[in-house]
């Protein structure tokens, strides 16, 4: 290099086992290669003053290109463990896949045999509910219930004495499954037995005595019960959503709140009763909360108010058109997810 006028300075250079002559490049001062193979190599750079006279002793390094890992010798030593290693590994892999096949045919057989025995549970379950609504001179009544598993723990019921008495019984047992169906059981035993003769409150304090000395640890059942007979309405409740009446003569929703722990909770719990009036063209609403608490796709459940509201906006139809009206509600606000809890409703309507 010359630092007379060193922008006219001139360059070449070469790469011993790549290039097979020099490489003039002018007054660039730089050089690439990619992709190199591993090996040896020798880098040779020479230079010519601003005059065109060349340094052809130049100057040189040695560069040494290492091969990558994955062609190293103990890269090989390591594939061919890992052949070795393969190789027992798929035997173990197929005796596992048979063992697993035997498996697999023993879970099938064992949860087709759950799955005969949750059906045979869902038909019992189903047997106990009535088969047909009571048919009074002075109400219309129409039922709904929809379990969110194979056995649900919603529970409803009727009974019409001589006198023409409807007790109505709505209930909700803790949870789903099996466990749900036992309670439900026990309380249509108890429904069986009862309903004829005690009034609401009797009811409720005997099935509450019973169900807490059958020791059913966390299972117990919701309930709200109610006599009707005329124009008098006997309630009461135990850990249910509220009664709610629409009122038609007012044209608004009354809402009885009846608090109380659900049935096999608390020993000797002092439940309550209340007495109301009902007119014509009144409209009961008993459901579980199923419905106002039923979930959508984000998470997010209905709430009371939009349930009250929903009831609101149709009491004055008949209970067929209310129930079909509120079971498309809850579907739309669900927007696709299956339900997490049963759903139930029983609607009544005096007649004009």
């Amino acid at each position: 290099m010359h630092f007379s006028r060193p922008e006219k300075n001139e360059y070449a250079y070469k790469l011993d086992n790549y290039d097979s002559d020099w490489r003039y490049v002018g007054t660039k001062h730089t050089a690439n290669y990619t992709n190199l193979d591993p090996g040896e190599y020798i880098f040779h750079v020479k230079a010519a003053n601003s005059d065109g006279i060349w340094n052809e002793e130049g100057t040189s390094i040695n560069i040494i290109i290492n091969p990558p890992f994955w062609k190293t010798w103990w890269a090989y030593a390591i594939y061919f463990v890992l052949l070795i290693s393969a190789i027992v590994s798929a035997g173990r892999y197929q005796n596992h896949r048979v063992i697993q096949k035997e498996k697999t045919k023993a879970i099938l057989a064992e949860n087709q045999r759950r799955a005969k025995e949750l059906e045979e549970a869902r038909t019992l379950q189903l047997s106990m509910l009535p088969k047909t609504v009571p048919s009074l001179p002075n109400l219309e009544i129409a039922v709904y219930m929809n379990p969110a598993t194979e056995v649900g723990g919603d529970y409803y019921d009727f009974h019409v004495s001589n006198d023409g008495t409807l007790t109505v019984a709505v209930g909700d047992a803790t949870g789903h499954g099996l466990n749900a169906g036992m309670m439900v059981t026990a309380t249509k035993s108890l429904f069986e037995s009862l309903a004829p003769d005690a009034e609401v409150l009797g009811f409720m304090n005997q099935s509450n005595r019973v169900l807490k000395n059958m020791n059913l640890r966390t299972l117990n059942m919701a309930m709200t019960m109610l006599k009707i007979k005329g124009s008098k309405i006997a309630i009461c409740g135990a850990g249910m959503p509220p009664l709610l009446i629409h009122r038609a003569a007012e044209n608004k929703m009354e809402e009885i709140l009846l608090k109380g722990m659900p049935l096999g909770c608390v020993e000797e719990f002092p439940y309550k009763e209340q007495v109301l009036s009902i007119s014509a063209g009144d409209t009961l609403l008993l459901m579980s909360d199923g419905f106002p608490e039923r979930f959508n796709s984000h998470g997010d459940y209905m709430g009371y108010d939009e349930a009250y509201a929903a009831f609101e906006k149709v009491a004055t139809k008949s209970p067929k058109e209310i129930i079909d009206y509120l079971v498309k509600t809850g579907d739309e606000w669900a927007n696709g997810r299956p339900q997490d809890d049963d759903v139930t409703f029983v609607v009544m309507r005096v007649k004009t």
